[in-house]
């Protein structure tokens, strides 16, 4: 098999651990987790290779939980993690969800000066590991609620999110809540908005702008909002956060509350009135027997 200069460059790259280094976010023992986390989060350790990485699961706190949800946290966030799922994850915990965060590799945005096939490669190995994340995160929370599946992306992980459900459509998976979404990389807009605009599911997008502070963020909220027109999605709900953007604080009331109601509205209500439609009898005549005109 014909291994190509790429090919090479990557195997070099990960070998030598500057993949490794580019995507690093803190490790976490799970002593250290322990004292920061509260005592009825489950910490699941999920393996991928030959490597093992945390997962933190909430369960719902009502018998009939309403669906779970996996919140990915933004790849650009690094040691951020915990505290970008800390608020949105006991809330809707809260309130009926089971719900389930991991950490993720960071974006490889500051690599050395390689040429651009080399940076495609290196990205394109980033991407093999979130999405086995999502799908390994998707996988234990349908091992405890099966009924109603959402994901949350938030910044960059939004469009890897989208990658996912685009790449591997599913009943279960019922909706996606972009937060303040990014592409993986700057450079790749069109297609993660190509890929938003072909979703068959519930899309809510809430967003603060500049996201970060400062930065101009492309598709911003107006070129996904008249995307979604042009492309006719009838279930795509796009709203500003109320609060101006302070960043992320271990309480959001706020946010938890708008993405509380967006879920009713959107999600529970939808699905509510599709259960009645299904068990409401026919239309039939309940006139007793005998001569109807």
């Amino acid at each position: 098999m014909k291994t190509t200069k790429s090919g090479f460059f990557l195997a070099a790259l990960l070998m030598t651990g500057l993949f490794a280094f580019a995507t690093q976010v803190q490790a976490y023992s799970m002593t250290e987790l322990q004292a920061v986390l509260p005592a009825d989060t489950e910490i699941v350790m999920l393996e991928q290779g030959d490597d093992s990485y945390p997962a933190l699961l909430q369960q719902a706190e009502r018998a009939d939980a309403l669906g779970g949800i996996l919140i990915l946290t933004d790849t650009d966030s690094g040691n951020q993690w915990l505290e970008q799922s800390h608020a949105l994850r006991l809330y809707l915990a809260e309130y009926g969800w089971w719900t389930l965060t991991s950490q993720l590799p960071l974006t490889p945005l500051n690599l050395p000066e390689v040429s651009a096939q080399d940076k495609e490669e290196t990205l394109e190995a980033h991407k093999t590991i979130v999405q086995q994340r999502i799908q390994q995160g998707l996988q234990t929370l349908g091992e405890r609620e099966q009924a109603r599946l959402l994901i949350i992306g938030i910044g960059r992980s939004a469009a890897q999110a989208t990658a996912f459900l685009h790449q591997n459509p599913n009943e279960n998976n019922r909706g996606l809540i972009l937060i303040n979404p990014r592409p993986v990389d700057d450079t790749h807009w069109a297609e993660f908005l190509q890929q938003l605009t072909e979703l068959e599911i519930t899309l809510i997008d809430l967003y603060a702008e500049p996201y970060p502070p400062g930065e101009t963020a492309i598709p911003d909220a107006r070129m996904r909002r008249n995307a979604a027109r042009q492309a006719r999605l009838e279930d795509y709900h796009q709203s500003s956060i109320k609060t101006p953007w302070a960043g992320w604080r271990q309480e959001m009331p706020w946010l938890s509350r708008q993405l509380r109601g967006k879920l009713l509205r959107h999600i529970i209500e939808p699905d509510q009135r599709s259960d009645d439609q299904i068990m409401a009898p026919e239309n039939m005549d309940q006139r007793p027997p005998g001569i109807r005109r």
